[in-house]
């Protein structure tokens, strides 16, 4: 019954997060041939497909 009577505002607008379209062009532009570039892409697939941060 308390929490009934409040009201929570946001001041900062809130972050729409990242399509898969968004991803994908993302990684087209990735050098796989480059360790290191192969290695920022499995990162970004992971973080994306479990929603880690």
């Amino acid at each position: 019954m308390l929490w009934r009577n409040i009201n929570i505002h946001i001041d900062e607008p809130i972050k729409v997060g990242a399509t898969e379209d968004d991803v994908f062009n993302l990684l087209r532009n990735l050098d796989l041939s480059n360790f290191i570039e192969l290695h920022d892409a499995a990162a970004i697939l992971t973080m994306f497909q479990t929603g880690i941060r």
